[in-house]
């Protein structure tokens, strides 16, 4: 990743719930429905209190999962919304909090990310050097900063009321 004209590591970052292999479609309509099938069986195993979205080209997704009952937010991918999350994510992964689990495509990823900065200091991920795919980092970035966002709310574990339960 470069930050300031600095390169640093590369980043591994692990899958958010798990892996998804979209099997390309011949029509969008049908990669959208693998992918909504995709999040509606990840909302039946977890417990999933908002989904952050670019709201490019995702009115119809967007439209289907709200209908299902998630709470969808949108997400800018410029300077307002990405700057506070990448400042997040780079403090996280430099304080060596970022937990991984060595996932080759966003090793990929993370290798095809520039940050572009504004005269004001904002900074943004970008792909402006490579024509390769950013979007496992970019997703990455844009749920912590909802994590962090809800850090306050969080709730008592199930854990601290029950304790463990042994099978």
């Amino acid at each position: 990743m470069k930050f300031n004209g600095f390169l640093y590591g590369s980043i591994h970052i692990p899958p958010v719930f798990c892996d998804l292999r979209v099997r390309f479609a011949p029509f969008i309509n049908d990669r959208l429905k693998l992918i909504q099938h995709f999040i509606e069986e990840c909302a039946e195993k977890y417990h999933i209190l908002e989904i952050a979205y670019d709201r490019w080209n995702a009115t119809m997704l967007v439209t289907n999962l709200m209908e299902e009952g998630l709470t969808m937010v949108q997400f800018g991918q410029g300077y307002k919304d990405m700057s506070p999350a990448c400042k997040e994510f780079y403090k996280v992964l430099m304080q060596g909090r970022m937990v991984h689990g060595g996932n080759p495509v966003r090793r990929w990823m993370a290798g095809n990310v520039v940050i572009e900065t504004d005269d004001a200091g904002n900074i943004k991920l970008t792909k402006a050097k490579s024509k390769e795919k950013i979007d496992g980092i970019v997703a990455t970035v844009m749920a912590l900063d909802r994590c962090v966002r809800h850090e306050a709310e969080q709730q008592e574990s199930v854990y601290e009321s029950r304790g463990l339960l042994i099978l």
